[in-house]
């Protein structure tokens, strides 16, 4: 995307340079971006928010009214493995706040985890893409249903029904969804626990799906049109 010049990482923040945006990721508290506008005439966006299309908890619109009155200047969706929620997104945007559409992808790369998001100004050219993501829901979808099977033979009291109507809508189901199920149920006390515990690879009960290629994934984002940039570039890169 021409509007996009550069990337680099500050600090703790990736940052992108959108014309006179700055974007640090994870967002500011409002009342920091309030007080680093009156420093910087640059305005202070925000790159990667997840709605409840995937992990998200607001609408994708509501994400959009949050960060209005935040003073955030532009905003980028970017739920995990899903476009579902961009076209509300562009659509409740328009004359309000300027945004970029994108997706946060779940990648490997010698069986190491990457998260890699892809921007765009739209949606179009991205069939393959979109094959690409709905063969890791599927996957993913086998994954989840895999571990509440394996919790309910280990004594759990649940039932993958009951799970799927506490989901029914939401386009991008992943262990987050899981972990709220299990702080209902009453099985774990809270999310950070379970996922230290019974959704951890470790402890037997979860496999994981098979993921999308980092290298594909770059090269079907540009042909989309798009721009890529690792999601968490601090978090689980090294020497290797």
């Amino acid at each position: 995307d021409s509007d996009i010049i550069y990337s680099t990482i500050k600090t703790r923040f990736h940052l992108l340079q959108i014309n006179n945006y700055c974007a640090p990721v994870p967002v500011l508290r409002a009342e920091h971006c309030r007080d680093k506008r009156k420093e910087n005439p640059m305005k202070i966006c925000d790159l990667h928010c997840h709605s409840n299309c995937s992990d998200g908890t607001l609408t994708p619109e509501e994400l959009i009214d949050k960060a209005m009155s935040l003073g955030i200047g532009a905003l980028a969706l970017t739920d995990h493995n899903t476009f579902s929620g961009l076209e509300r997104f562009r659509k409740y945007a328009e004359g309000k706040l300027p945004v970029l559409l994108g997706c946060e992808f779940t990648t490997e790369i010698n069986d190491k985890e990457f998260h890699l998001v892809g921007f765009f100004s739209d949606t179009k050219g991205s069939e393959e893409i979109q094959r690409s993501i709905a063969g890791q829901r599927e996957r993913k979808e086998k994954s989840n249903h895999d571990l509440i099977d394996r919790l309910i033979a280990g004594g759990y009291d649940l039932s993958w029904e009951e799970f799927c109507a506490d989901v029914a809508g939401i386009p991008s189901v992943n262990r987050v969804q899981i972990a709220d199920y299990l702080l209902k149920k009453g099985i774990i006390p809270t999310a950070k626990e379970g996922f230290r515990t019974l959704l951890s690879p470790e402890n037997g009960f979860y496999v994981e799906a098979r993921k999308l290629d980092f290298f594909d994934m770059i090269r079907q984002i540009r042909e989309a049109g798009g721009v890529s940039v690792l999601a968490h570039p601090l978090l689980n890169t090294g020497k290797e």
